[in-house]
């Protein structure tokens, strides 16, 4: 296959380059701008070409996928599973003719793969989808199987209960969060996986939307299984004990570690400890779990693949080593010490929780050894793309969470990367290549993760870099290796001395943090980005996966400067919510709340997205036990809880917010009525510049199965 060469085609233009201060060039300005047009478009064609050549459309399979499920997302009614699978065949046959005939196939292939990503939900949907809550309900008789137990943040025992029965109107749903009270613990026995429970139970719905676009928990919930969240009114029952299973076992031994974790190291040590090998968090206080966030470290605190790579790959390079000295051959050592590190990989799975975040980081793991076995390069893009494309089929609803996103973005921005400087590094030397690794792949993934996570948290740590090149290490070098032969040797009774190491390496990690974010704590906070930043993201990370050369950082870098220039969102100057009855409005000093000050759940996401010191402001308006008004910038606003103050707010209110259930209308003024709230979510409306409103709605989709 013929690869254009750029340069030689440009060699081939004999004309002398223009000469600057030249007044030909002010003519010819215009033929130069198309000649380096032109220069563009032969690169574009030859990296393509290049691109195509090497076979890396495979990696957009993933992005296809994707595409095909944000679709079904966004769409307003629900497809009909067979129309939808019809479809899927009759692209499929196309497919298959195009392959038979040798023509090319891989456009029609990103379009299967589109569609089968739209199929794929729609089949979820169908089989695993819950019927959800719709309205607060307490039940005398709550029964199931107990399949997932934790502990909260607050240290209430969580449990995931299935096979729900005990109250008809709990008909469809497949299964709940329940939280139980240290006093409605069992007295005779402990909760474990599999027993049969029964209590007297508080049933709520799945929360809707904070914001527009933001993070769904009812769309998330439907395909969980999740039908809602209950929390326990008297002391739960435990009408059957679950028979012995591997699964109940493996539960036993991660609390049982929790437990040895305890008796060795202080509280905050022992809570990061806890968070890194069983992955119990409950135990972080909240100062202490912001520091560590705003210093850049908050991956420390979750199992992901930075740890199972620190560990697996110790184990991976150790079982080597080991192996050198036995009389093995050459060609088994590295298949051993990869079938070593995955039953490794497959062990701290199992110990952690088995979280959805720890299955891909350890099927990334498997798939990147499972290559070692079979004698290919462990880490490439294709690699990673065949990972996604496993991930994305069996859990299809994770692409919406912000841990895919920021994990993927991760992955694909190390890989670019690194595909780039890899070779060249192995020159340096050891210490010098260990440091500088650190320090570029803590930029690589800052960076690629930066707009995901400022979308996802209005978060950004300045001082990251400098955080994990002092904590990575400490990581890497004292507390998860300590901690994996403290672990090994337990059984033993000789893991002290490992757990007194890693308590000494938890208190370095945990002093980083505190210094980092004391110098960093005004900078962290950033500004709400438009609607079209995650898409931006997903199309850049797009372009970098599939060409190779320093092409591929052409748009990455196009969109973050677009990103700092235009990508800050408009501010909505009010936002309602729809069941806590807060309102908030913007004044020039930031926002305030109206009426009356609340500390909800809406309120505190509301001060994360829009400006902390929502919360510590002191409400405006004048307020009686009819409703409340106030003037902003010039605009009267008015909340009516009653028809008394509707007939008095409706002839000179701007914007009328009646929490009544109720048709409402007033002449000259925005309303917004109770019903509208509990059908389309929190609204936020915007000044349009001429003098008038519009709004942007939560809820746009109550056609859909998850809206209950």
């Amino acid at each position: 296959m013929a690869v254009f060469d750029s340069e030689t085609i440009l060699k081939t233009n004999t004309q002398p380059p223009p000469v600057v201060g030249d007044p030909v060039v002010m003519r010819d300005r215009g033929k130069l701008s198309g000649r380096g047009a032109r220069r563009f478009r032969v690169s574009l064609v030859s990296a393509v070409q290049d691109a195509y050549y090497h076979r890396q459309y495979v990696i957009l399979i993933p992005f296809a996928l994707i595409i095909g499920i944000t679709t079904y997302r966004n769409i307003s009614v629900e497809p009909n599973l067979i129309a939808v699978g019809a479809l899927l065949f009759g692209l499929v046959g196309i497919l298959f003719w195009q392959f038979k005939r040798q023509s090319r196939v891989w456009p029609m292939g990103l379009l299967v793969a589109i569609w089968f990503g739209f199929s794929l939900m729609t089949l979820f949907a169908t089989i695993w989808g819950s019927k959800l809550v719709s309205y607060p309900l307490a039940v005398d008789q709550l029964v199931g199987e107990v399949v997932e137990r934790d502990v909260g943040n607050d240290g209430k025992l969580r449990l995931l209960i299935a096979n729900i029965s005990g109250d008809a109107k709990l008909g469809g749903v497949r299964r709940l969060r329940l939280t139980v009270k240290a006093d409605h613990l069992p007295i005779d026995s402990a909760i474990s996986l599999g027993d049969k429970v029964q209590v007297r139970a508080r049933i709520i719905p799945s929360p809707t939307p904070v914001y527009p676009q933001s993070y769904d928990l009812q769309f998330q919930g439907f395909f969980d299984g999740i039908g809602g969240y209950a929390s326990s009114l008297e002391r739960v029952q435990v009408l059957q004990v679950g028979r012995a299973s591997i699964w109940k076992m493996i539960d036993q031994l991660r609390w049982a570690i929790g437990d040895r974790l305890d008796v060795y190291l202080s509280s905050d040590q022992s809570a990061i400890a806890r968070a890194l090998i069983i992955g119990d968090q409950s135990g972080i206080n909240d100062e202490l779990r912001e520091n560590i966030a705003n210093a850049g470290l908050a991956h420390v605190l979750a199992i992901s693949g930075l740890h199972l790579s620190l560990v697996v790959g110790s184990v991976f390079f150790l079982i080597r080593a080991v192996a050198t000295q036995i009389v093995i051959r050459d060609r088994y050592i590295k298949p051993i010490a990869a079938l070593g590190a995955i039953s490794i990989a497959v062990g701290y799975l199992l110990i952690s929780g088995s979280n959805l975040a720890t299955q891909r980081a350890t099927l990334m793991l498997v798939l990147a050894f499972v290559a070692i076995l079979v004698g290919r390069r462990a880490i490439t893009m294709r690699n990673v793309g065949i990972a996604a494309i496993v991930i994305i089929v069996l859990f299809p609803q994770e692409v919406f969470k912000p841990g895919f996103q920021l994990s993927f973005a991760a992955v694909v921005g190390l890989v670019a990367v690194y595909a780039i400087i890899g070779r060249s590094a192995l020159k340096l030397p050891f210490l010098v290549r260990l440091f500088s690794g650190l320090a570029l792949t803590s930029l690589i993934a800052g960076i690629a993760t930066a707009p995901i996570a400022a979308v996802h948290f209005q978060q950004f740590a300045p001082m990251g870099l400098v955080g994990n090149l002092i904590a990575v290490p400490i990581v890497g070098f004292f507390v998860l290796p300590s901690g994996l032969a403290a672990v090994l040797l337990m059984p033993f009774g000789l893991e002290g001395p490992f757990l007194a190491s890693m308590g000494f390496g938890i208190d370095l990690i945990v002093r980083v943090a505190m210094e980092i974010s004391s110098l960093s704590a005004d900078y962290t906070q950033t500004p709400m980005l438009a609607n079209w930043v995650l898409p931006g993201c997903f199309v850049a990370l797009g372009w970098l996966s599939f060409f190779r050369g320093w092409i591929k950082f052409f748009i990455p870098a196009a969109f973050g400067v677009a990103t700092v220039i235009f990508g800050a969102a408009e501010l909505p100057f009010l936002v309602v919510s729809d069941s806590t009855q807060a309102v908030i409005v913007r004044q020039a000093n930031g926002y305030v709340q109206l009426g009356r000050k609340s500390k909800s759940f809406t309120t505190r996401a509301w001060a994360e997205r829009l400006g902390n010191t929502l919360l510590a402001e002191t409400p405006i308006g004048d307020c009686d036990q009819h409703g409340c008004s106030a003037n902003s910038e010039g605009t009267i606003i008015s909340v009516a809880k009653d028809s008394v103050a509707l007939n008095e707010d409706c002839g000179f209110a701007d914007i009328l917010i009646v929490r009544q259930r109720r048709q409402a209308k007033c002449e000259h003024a925005l309303v917004i009525t109770q019903t509208q709230l509990d059908r389309q979510g929190v609204v936020a409306i915007f000044r349009d510049g001429e003098g008038g409103y519009y709004q942007r709605w939560a809820i746009g989709d109550q056609l859909r199965p998850w809206r209950p």
